[in-house]
């Protein structure tokens, strides 16, 4: 059974490899034969382990496909898959996991710790003996553990933001402060996010002057990379690999684009033959590339109008422009409004309705107080 990359990145297992460090001499290396998994609902769903890449590579189990075998406490021994993924560079057992979690008595939420007690043409993996101290799993006594259980229902572990202009233009996400503390993450340190695609991707996690925390370089490369868009909101999972937190795209919540913008001509857009746009809302719409467009005047009419991007990236309507405008009796000062519309893959704007402006009502009222005026004087 192979397991694709997003097979691993729904995968919410987390793994601490043991660090046995003697204080007492500087000198002794970490012992990369242990680490620590979390059991899963994805886990157990997938019937496949993922194994830490330092355990694999520092055990050379990395790109081996071969049989490998678990046994537990109770010397009982179980054969299964060792198995390599190429999209995740990573190695998983697989074809006994939830079988081997059943028979040992564990579900979801629960913790083995493992040591490779054989490296051979099979390797062994055995079961350490694990106790619980005030809610973290320790292993035996020479070695220490230092991992956060995401699992666990006393973290949040879900986090929705929201991309702005702003926060692409200065590479700055900013993270509740809510969050990040109660998931251990209000210290600058690197972060990883998780793409949809399973790509990795390294940011700096960020404490501004003011204590917010901001996920900063990598930031704009992920957002593009994804498909985020500007306005758009977005749901992050952590998940805790050794020591460093990863968040994971869980979904994305489209925003529904504004169709209408409400426009007021003004002489040097009749006289120039341009009509400015909101740059917003021609992006929103897609409608943020030159070319051609078609306006619908209020009679059914079709006039073409050229589409220019102006050197600060802003959007306005060229040539056609200024003939629409008079056909459909657009005067200097009044407001009117636009809908964008797609007819087939041609961009349309359709005027949608005219509103007076509140300087023509203003004149209106004072010449209506005027001609009153005057009839009073009449009258008198």
């Amino acid at each position: 059974m192979m397991i694709g990359t997003s097979d691993h990145q729904d995968n919410n297992i987390e793994f601490q490899r043991n660090k046995k460090l003697k204080q007492n001499n500087p000198e002794t290396e970490p012992d990369y034969s242990c680490f620590v998994a979390h059991v899963t609902a994805s886990s157990l769903e997938t019937d496949a382990l993922y194994l830490p890449q330092d355990f694999t590579s520092s055990n050379d189990l990395k790109r081996k496909s071969c049989k490998i075998v678990l046994k537990d406490e109770e010397e009982r021994s179980w054969a299964m898959d060792l198995r390599f993924n190429k999209g995740s560079d990573t190695c998983y057992i697989s074809r006994g996991w939830k079988h081997f979690c059943d028979e040992n008595g564990k579900n979801e939420g629960s913790v083995f710790t493992f040591k490779l007690m054989s490296n051979g043409e099979t390797p062994l993996l055995s079961v350490l003996p694990i106790k619980s101290d005030n809610g973290r799993t320790q292993g035996d006594k020479n070695s220490s553990q230092s991992y956060r259980d995401s699992t666990s229902p006393n973290h949040n572990r879900f986090v929705t933001l929201t991309l702005t202009n702003d926060s692409l233009k200065s590479s700055r996400v900013y993270l509740p402060l809510p969050f990040v503390r109660e998931n251990g993450m209000n210290n600058p340190r690197m972060v990883t996010l998780l793409g949809k695609d399973g790509v990795r991707w390294t940011v700096n996690l960020l404490r501004e002057s003011s204590g917010r925390m901001s996920l900063g370089k990598g930031m704009k490369d992920f957002s593009k990379a994804n498909g985020l868009k500007i306005g758009e909101s977005f749901t992050m999972e952590l998940k805790w690999e050794n020591a460093t937190p990863v968040l994971s795209l869980f979904c994305k919540e489209y925003r529904i684009p504004n169709k209408f913008v409400t426009l007021t001509l003004t002489h040097d857009s009749l006289n120039n033959n341009r009509l400015g746009l909101p740059l917003s809302f021609m992006r929103e719409n897609n409608m943020n590339k030159p070319g051609t467009m078609t306006l619908l005047g209020k009679d059914g009419t079709k006039w073409i109008a050229n589409l220019l991007q102006e050197s600060r990236g802003r959007m306005s309507l060229g040539k056609g422009w200024r003939e629409f405008a008079i056909a459909n009796g657009l005067e200097i000062g009044v407001s009117f409004t636009l809908e964008s519309i797609w007819e087939d893959a041609t961009p349309m704007l359709s005027l949608f309705s005219i509103v007076e402006s509140t300087s023509d009502k203003r004149q209106q009222g004072e010449c209506c107080s005027n001609a009153s005026e005057e009839e009073k004087s009449i009258s008198t």
